[in-house]
C-alpha cells in the first residue's frame, strides 16, 4: 500500500470522498476510518497519507485532530495531502477553519511535507 486514506466523517460525506479518492487511486491505497483500531500499522506502511475530515462549528474532526496529535512525528515523515469537508461555501469555508488553531499550528508543522491543496468550493454530494 502506498496511500493512506485517512478520514474522520461526521454524516457520511467525507467517507464517500474518501471512497471516491480511493477508487480513483485503485488497489495501491486503502481506506481507513480514524476510529479504526488499526491506524497506526496502516500508517506506517504507507508513503503518503491523504488526510480527510469534517468540519462542523468551525471544528475540526476531533478523531483527526487527535490522530494528527497522537501521531504527527510519523506523519512528517510522509507526503500529507488533506481535504476537508464542510457546508460553508467557499473561501468562507477556509476562513472558518483558521479559526481553530490547532489547525494552523498543523498545517504550519507539516508545510513542508504538504504536497497539494485544493482552495475551493467542491460539491461531493452522496
Amino acid at each position: 500500500m502506498k496511500t493512506l486514506i485517512i478520514y474522520g466523517s461526521r454524516r457520511g460525506t467525507t467517507k464517500y470522498c474518501a471512497e471516491l479518492i480511493h477508487k480513483t487511486l485503485g488497489e495501491e491505497s486503502s481506506v481507513v476510518d480514524v476510529k479504526s483500531k488499526d491506524t497506526k500499522s496502516y500508517l506506517e506502511n504507507c508513503e503518503q497519507i491523504i488526510v480527510g475530515a469534517n468540519a462542523f462549528n468551525f471544528k475540526l474532526n476531533k478523531d483527526i485532530r487527535s490522530f494528527i496529535t497522537r501521531h504527527l512525528s510519523t506523519i512528517l515523515e510522509k507526503k500529507v495531502f488533506l481535504y476537508i469537508c464542510c457546508g460553508a461555501e467557499g473561501g468562507k469555508a477556509t476562513l472558518s477553519l483558521y479559526k481553530d488553531s490547532n489547525i494552523v499550528k498543523w498545517v504550519s508543522t507539516i508545510h513542508n511535507n504538504l504536497e497539494g491543496t485544493i482552495d475551493d468550493h467542491y460539491e461531493c454530494k452522496k
